[in-house]
């Protein structure tokens, strides 16, 4: 098996930072709900990970916007749950206002379709 090369996985003072705007007939304004809702989203699934004990041992997952999470803080398993589920879970969770609990349960949905897919 070839060594995995650590990234910047989770990034959020990068998305804090990220400019979001809303282009429609009243013009150009920031969007006031976005960095909340993909912040959220973040959370939701490193809590998750951290529940299921998919970080390595040395990660102590707290809900901070300074929050940056490397590809190899994530254990094996962890790894493998995200680049199989993690992609796929986003997309469900696009619909701005959807509630936290909704978002949670989207994820441990895919977590039970990984868990038969990979015969857990």
């Amino acid at each position: 098996m070839s060594q995995e090369i650590d990234f910047i996985f989770i990034d959020l003072p990068a998305i804090a930072r990220t400019v979001v705007t809303i282009d429609d007939e009243q013009g150009s304004r920031p969007d006031p709900d976005w960095h909340h809702e993909v912040l959220e989203g973040q959370y939701v699934f490193l809590e998750f990970l951290a529940e299921q004990n998919l970080l390595s041992d040395e990660v102590e997952f707290t809900r901070s916007p300074d929050l940056v999470v490397r590809w190899l803080q994530l254990n094996e398993e962890g790894r493998r749950f995200a680049r199989s589920e993690y992609d796929k879970w986003l997309r469900t969770i696009g619909k701005s206002g959807m509630p936290q609990a909704i978002k949670r349960e989207k994820l441990v949905k895919r977590w039970q379709k990984y868990c038969v897919k990979e015969n857990r």
